[in-house]
């Protein structure tokens, strides 16, 4: 699990949300890029290089009702 997500279980337990109720809801893997200024015949230019991946995802949780629901909407 990411580092985000782990985070955010750790802030769910918190509010008693136990953790087989948390999915991880895989939605991308996004390119990161670093930029990188230079001069090129006398004009400033940028270059972006592609360094890797982020990952983009969402955390859903499970409930039993929808009085659930809107009482954990309610908490955070």
């Amino acid at each position: 699990m990411l580092r985000a997500a782990a985070a955010s279980l750790v802030v769910l337990s918190r509010m008693n949300v136990a953790g087989d109720r948390v999915i991880e809801d895989f939605i991308y893997a996004l390119p990161v890029f670093q930029s990188k200024k230079f001069e090129r015949d006398g004009d400033e230019v940028q270059l972006q290089t592609q360094t890797g991946y982020r990952t983009q995802s969402n955390l859903d949780i499970s409930v039993a009702t929808e009085a659930e629901a809107v009482e954990f909407i309610r908490r955070v």
